[in-house]
């Protein structure tokens, strides 16, 4: 059984001794032991439960919910439900943000073509005249799709209104 230090782990898993630290100190880690001068020693089953704490961090999850799992995970087959129903809300926030991102990554495709389309023409004026018809369909989609938006409304139209005040 291989034992590693906390700097041959944080290296092992790309990770800083700084954050296992304070992984350790907010009671993430409640299965690592220590030594007799009572620095941690990490195992090589500690791995699993640090690639589990680092996938479910780059999956947004919080650093709440990752302890309540890991703590559920370490109770065993008696938590399976409660650990099922804790991935299944979070499955949901995932793709909510998924969904999200989506919307922004096809309102920064309906800006480059506004920038593509004013830089060509050398001014921003030319969709002073624009009529509807000359939007690409995917662009009006866009635009449609995403009016109800707010912040994003606003990121569509902010340049078009700016040139016109302008005026």
């Amino acid at each position: 059984m291989a034992v590693y230090k906390i700097s041959e782990i944080a290296k092992k898993i790309n990770i800083s001794v700084h954050t296992l630290h304070y992984y350790d100190k907010i009671g993430l880690l409640p299965f690592v032991k220590r030594d007799d001068n009572g620095n941690r020693i990490f195992e090589d089953k500690d791995l699993h439960y640090l690639h589990i704490i680092d996938f479910l961090k780059k999956s947004d999850m919080s650093l709440k919910k990752i302890k309540e799992y890991i703590e559920l995970s370490l109770q065993g087959d008696s938590t399976l439900k409660k650990r099922e129903t804790l991935i299944l809300e979070h499955k949901k926030e995932v793709e909510l943000k998924i969904s999200e991102l989506k919307d922004i990554l096809d309102a920064m495709d309906y800006k480059l073509w506004y920038y593509k389309v004013a830089v060509e023409a050398g001014t921003s004026k030319i969709f002073d005249n624009f009529k509807k018809n000359e939007i690409p369909k995917k662009m009006q989609k866009t635009i449609e799709k995403l009016n109800n938006v707010d912040c994003i409304k606003e990121f569509l139209k902010i340049e078009m209104s700016k040139d016109k005040e302008k005026k």
